[in-house]
């Protein structure tokens, strides 16, 4: 007698936040990427796999942009870790992002779902990124080194990508 209809529906996409705090993340789709390496690492890590592919898509183009300004990508990447070494940041009371910056060195409960089924929750900003950025560059090999700028430029209240080209100006200008 009703004229309602129920209509199939999807569960929700849903993913706890992970990240920076303001961070806007969406679903993506990577062709490409190497999800069962990075999930293995991921879980060692108890880091979401989402939250890893943005910090090495946000690396990436951190490293093209010290390229396109001259710096090849060894010395870049030497000076960067450099940077990292010796600014040895300490998340602690009062400083910016300092839950984050523990949650990027000791990890947490984290759901292990498979990636490679679902779509990838990353930042907004980073998905024109992403999606020039060819998935097979991004590398397992290359997740510490992105955890470690990430906690560094964290510490300074910036994102990794402003962190890396300030460090780089400043080193320029001696």
């Amino acid at each position: 007698m009703s004229n309602v209809q129920p209509l199939p529906s999807a569960p929700p996409l849903f993913t706890p936040p992970t990240g920076r705090v303001g961070d806007w993340s969406e679903p993506i789709w990577l062709d490409g990427l190497d999800v069962d390496s990075l999930a293995v690492e991921t879980r060692r890590r108890r880091l979401p796999v989402d939250l890893v592919v943005a910090l090495l898509v946000e690396q990436h183009v951190l490293l093209a942009d010290l390229q396109s300004v001259g710096l090849n990508c060894a010395d870049a990447t030497q000076l960067l870790d450099t940077t990292v070494e010796d600014e040895r940041p300490l998340p602690g009371p009062g400083t910016l992002h300092a839950s984050y910056s523990r949650y990027l060195r000791h990890g947490g409960d984290v759901s292990h779902d498979s990636a490679r089924d679902r779509p990838l929750m990353i930042p907004l900003r980073l998905h024109e990124a992403a999606r020039l950025t060819h998935a097979h560059k991004l590398r397992v090999e290359d997740v510490q080194r992105a955890l470690d700028w990430e906690r560094t430029a964290a510490a300074s209240g910036r994102y990794m990508r402003e962190w890396g080209l300030l460090v780089a100006l400043r080193a320029a200008n001696g």
